[in-house]
């Protein structure tokens, strides 16, 4: 700006037309460049603040949903700051709420908070924190919120901004949504939801959002509909903004599969559930020439383990690292009968004790449930267990891992209808907590795709690290691969258990007053370690550990009805019967 003057006139204008306010006034930190609205943002953004005659904001509920990478997020943050700046009365509240604290602090806030920083009208303007940025002139307030309905009760913000409204699928997400309806007393009071479509049959703030566009909203510019205090913009293109190229198009049909390309590019609800593969694609992995090797003591390797003693067969998937290559070097399969359950001992154990005579064997992941007492004897044989449990955190990396070394080529197979059966049986199922791999049917039976996935993952794992795990103790001091308790979800190393060093065992005054109580396993795990004499780096502790409290519940539920009843039929046997025929 030349002067004050012009300054002055700058936000006199920029009040009444956000679009030069953006333009004008906000600096793309990455270019270093005022940003350049594409028409559809702006067409969006005039509709949504053209401001009644008495200040009132037209529409109170704002949706702008398209694919992937098309601003969705800096446009979320613009309406922010224009909201702060020009909007926002003394002290006002805006929000910017996600499934989770991290998600708020790292998309719609950081991008205020970059934003700001490379403003030079802005920047000195505002004190940042890691979850709150504060207006100085104002004491205006941006604050990142978690998902926390009870916390958000009674709070009147100016402006709510819902990121990924699609994925707000729980009980406590809706009630948050709920609770954050604009406040008709306010005459700047309205919410935003930015994000992508989401899975069919999961109910989300987007999909009533959309649902009602669709039954009653009028199209007032192309993708651009409205509906009383609903102004809504909903795109399918895959190449809505000018930075998408069909190179770049090009590039996510290909990496993505095809449900997650038409949710998060072409911005269309999906099906939960999809293919895990297609054969050809699988069948490019296969090489007529390789074969199961029968053993090579040079050679390291993972395995993957499935169990199933009942219902579910037992598989095992060993594999190994050629280079970049993840190589299958050999699996079994052992499945039970209606009548005859497997014996896991004759079956699982003594495949994983054959693989470790045969083989350098590093490690194997396997899925805690149904397996401390397997996992106990094969750590006291000095074998390195890795549980790997069916979770989220889990599920995804272990699908993504699988599908994405299949689809780059980089996991040679020797022929096995077996595993080939089983991976046209196996499908993806997503969901707004991640995906994970499953059976279209109860019957079918995937447990061989199941020990790949963890085979594959923990190779990779070993493939990233570039060598062999290297373990270390409190002291520094070098400690086995199989002293290790668990693999970190984050960094893919092993963690080893240390006891605090202000360790203080329980008191146990239950027993202590009466020998026949129930022996309480140990609030801690160290508790429950030094009462049964367990080695402290059993992988399987904790889970072991979380039955054992469990069983204590029970018991103790047991033991104190069995002592009320007995202190019942004492009282009835003493107190005279004082009611004459």
């Amino acid at each position: 700006m030349k002067s004050r003057a012009d300054l002055a006139a700058a936000v006199s204008r920029w009040r009444h037309d956000i679009c030069s306010f953006i333009q004008e006034a906000l600096v793309d930190p990455e270019t270093g460049e005022y940003f350049k609205l594409y028409p559809e943002q702006r067409e969006f953004l005039q509709r949504a603040f053209a401001l009644t005659p008495d200040g009132r904001m037209p529409y109170s509920e704002l949706c702008f949903s398209c694919g992937k990478k098309s601003g969705k997020t800096a446009l979320a943050a613009f309406v922010v700051i224009f909201t702060a700046v020009h909007l926002s009365p003394l002290r006002g509240e805006i929000h910017l709420l996600a499934n989770d604290l991290e998600q708020s602090t790292s998309r719609v806030f950081k991008a205020v908070a970059t934003i700001l920083a490379a403003s030079p009208l802005l920047r000195r303007s505002t004190s940042i924190t890691a979850t709150k940025i504060t207006f100085r002139s104002t004491g205006t307030t941006i604050t990142a919120v978690p998902v926390d309905y009870k916390g958000f009760a009674g709070a009147n913000p100016v402006l709510n901004v819902f990121d990924e409204s699609a994925y707000y699928t729980s009980e406590a997400s809706h009630r948050l949504w709920a609770e954050s309806v604009p406040s008709p007393a306010r005459k700047i009071s309205f919410r935003l939801s930015v994000s992508t479509a989401g899975f069919e049959g999961e109910p989300s703030p987007l999909r009533e959002l959309f649902d009602r566009m669709m039954a009653y909203g009028r199209e007032v510019a192309r993708d651009l509909y409205e509906h009383e205090n609903l102004l809504c913009f909903w795109s399918n293109r895959t190449r809505l903004a000018p930075w998408q190229t069909q190179a770049w198009t090009d590039e996510m049909a290909r990496t993505l599969r095809g449900p997650q390309y038409l949710r998060l590019i072409e911005n269309s609800w999906t099906s939960s559930e999809s293919s895990f593969i297609e054969m050809p694609v699988w069948d490019s992995c296969v090489d007529a020439d390789t074969r199961p090797l029968a053993g090579d003591k040079s050679l390291r390797v993972w395995v993957g383990m499935d169990l199933g003693w009942k219902h579910d067969s037992t598989a095992l998937v060993v594999v190994a690292l050629d280079g970049e290559v993840i190589q299958l070097v050999d699996h079994v399969v052992f499945t039970p009968t209606k009548s005859t359950p497997l014996d896991i001992e004759a079956t699982a154990e003594a495949a994983v004790r054959s693989i470790a005579e045969r083989f350098d064997l590093a490690c194997v992941g396997y899925d805690p449930w149904q397996a401390v007492d397997l996992t106990q004897r094969l750590t006291r044989a000095h074998l390195a267990m890795i549980p790997i449990a069916q979770s989220p955190k889990n599920q995804t990396p272990m699908a993504s891992q699988l599908i994405d070394v299949l689809k780059q080529g980089r996991l040679r197979m020797y022929q096995s209808r077996e595993l080939r059966d089983a991976a046209a049986k196996t499908i993806v199922v997503e969901s707004s907590r991640g995906y994970r791999l499953g059976k279209a049917k109860g019957s079918d039976r995937v447990d061989p795709i199941i020990a790949l996935a963890m085979g594959v993952l923990l190779a990779g794992r070993e493939e990233s690290s570039g060598s062999r795990f290297t373990i270390t103790g409190f002291f520094g001091e070098p400690l086995p691969d199989d002293s290790a308790s668990q693999i970190d979800d984050q960094t893919g190393l092993p963690i080893v258990r240390q006891r605090p060093p202000n360790f203080k065992p329980m008191a146990r005054p239950e027993t202590e007053v009466d020998p026949d109580a129930p022996k309480h396993p140990g609030v801690t795990i160290w508790d429950f370690i030094d009462a049964r004499g367990l080695d402290k780096d059993d992988p399987t502790i904790e889970q072991a550990h979380r039955w054992a409290l469990e069983e204590y519940r029970n018991a103790m539920v047991e033991y104190r009805a069995a002592k009320a009843a007995k202190k019942t039929a004492a009282t009835a046997v003493d107190t005279p019967d004082v009611v004459r025929s």
